[in-house]
């Protein structure tokens, strides 16, 4: 239900994408030892984290998995200005704060 509201506000997140299931049969999420974390509200920083998401996601091959963990936090009071964005990869925690 979730899934299809943000599809129909935002095309964009259902295109050139394969849906895996509707909350099963996804691989087992675990916490690895070797993780670092990263924080910035800097755009061109930003941007740099962004684009090395997109890279790593690009070197996967074909039939695999990559998983990537999303979470959004709005404005307090608001439901359509995003303050923090939080990435979360095998190796990486990302937090984006991209609203002043």
């Amino acid at each position: 239900m979730e899934q299809g509201f943000h599809e129909a506000i935002t095309e964009s997140l259902s295109e050139n994408v394969q849906h895996i299931s509707t909350w099963t049969d996804l691989p087992l999420f675990e916490k690895s030892g070797n993780v670092s974390y990263e924080f910035s509200n800097d755009s061109m920083i930003i941007h740099d984290l962004a684009a090395d998401v997109l890279e790593e996601a690009s070197q996967v091959k074909a039939g695999t998995l990559y998983v990537i963990g999303l979470a959004v936090k709005f404005r307090p009071g608001t439901q359509k200005h995003i303050d923090i964005i939080q990435l979360r990869t095998k190796s990486r925690v990302i937090v984006l704060k991209v609203c002043d």
